[in-house]
């Protein structure tokens, strides 16, 4: 059985390598479960900060940030952390298979199934799929706008298949 949790672990000084290992694991090998529905994740953008090896300059840095396996809730959508040791992580899910595309589409269609907060009915989780077999392709993050003071020229980050 697939431990999702530690799976999300990385080593820092092979990030591109380790990105597309957990695009391969979350797209092709997990699913989102809520209230009885399924979602396959079709895209992802990952955010990573390490002072030293990649200081990203988008990521929030919030404590959830600095931990792995917890879903991270924000003003553009939901996250998977992946952070440890004051590096900090989070791979926003932008799209789920039969969904419009876009980080806000998939947070409404997982909200909307979820309806009540109550955690007694609620389960959203990650589980184990069978194997898709989606070509993991990457691109450069587009639409962001960095501040003023910073110059950021990073590695291809966002994962997207076909």
């Amino acid at each position: 059985m697939l431990n999702i949790i530690d799976n999300l672990k990385i080593n820092p000084e092979k990030i591109e390598h380790e990105f597309a290992r957990l695009a391969d694991l979350l797209i092709n090998k997990c699913k989102i479960e809520m209230n009885g529905y399924s979602f396959l994740i079709n895209e992802l953008e990952f955010y990573y900060y390490n002072d030293n090896l990649h200081p990203d300059p988008f990521v929030h840095r919030s404590e959830l940030q600095n931990k792995c396996g917890f879903w991270y809730f924000h003003d553009s959508g939901i996250d998977i952390t992946f952070g440890h040791d004051n590096n900090y992580g989070g791979i926003l899910i932008r799209s789920l298979e039969n969904n419009k595309p876009g980080p806000w589409n998939s947070f409404k269609s997982i909200m909307e199934i979820l309806g009540t907060i109550s955690t007694d009915n609620n389960i959203f989780c990650i589980k184990e799929n069978s194997n898709r077999k989606c070509e993991i392709k990457t691109k450069k993050r587009i639409n962001l706008i960095l501040p003023k003071v910073i110059a950021y020229s990073g590695p291809n980050l966002p994962v997207i298949p076909e």
